[in-house]
């Protein structure tokens, strides 16, 4: 039992991990109106967030996420955000399997669009882990 909760855990903070290591809050623009809108939403207790998912695909991922719970922490955390937020991510094993850029998640269609096509990624029983690819991947869609 008590390895079944350390195993959880674990899980849950390996999920957390890259939510925390990518998030950045919008920082000053060159723009006047930008800036006036960030200061706005910021002073309004709005999100203002950029957040980027990278999501291990590889084989390990079968024993460690059996039922799935990275792509269902995906989807609470997109319902979570207000339209301030922009999202993205990849998914990543020994090469990247799908990647998707920075989108506000105004739109409700292209929201549960992009949650349809993050929850259908399956774990690779084959695939290694190449955790820079991922980061790298990552930073390519905050640039």
């Amino acid at each position: 039992m008590k390895t079944a909760i350390r195993r959880a855990g674990a899980l849950i903070l390996a999920m957390l991990l890259p939510i925390c290591c990518f998030m950045s809050y919008n920082v000053a623009a060159e723009d006047e109106d930008d800036n006036a809108a960030n200061e706005s939403a910021a002073q309004e207790g709005r999100m203002n967030l950029d957040v980027v998912f990278a999501l291990d695909a590889s084989g390990s991922m079968l024993k460690s996420d059996p039922e799935r719970i990275a792509t269902d922490a995906f989807s609470l955390f997109v319902d979570m955000c207000d339209d301030t937020c922009r999202l993205g991510y990849d998914v990543y094993t020994h090469m990247l399997k799908a990647s998707e850029n920075l989108k506000g998640i105004k739109d409700a269609e292209k929201l549960e669009t992009m949650k349809k096509k993050f929850g259908s990624i399956s774990y690779e029983a084959t695939g290694d882990t190449d955790v820079a690819l991922g980061l790298t991947e990552a930073m390519r869609i905050f640039e």
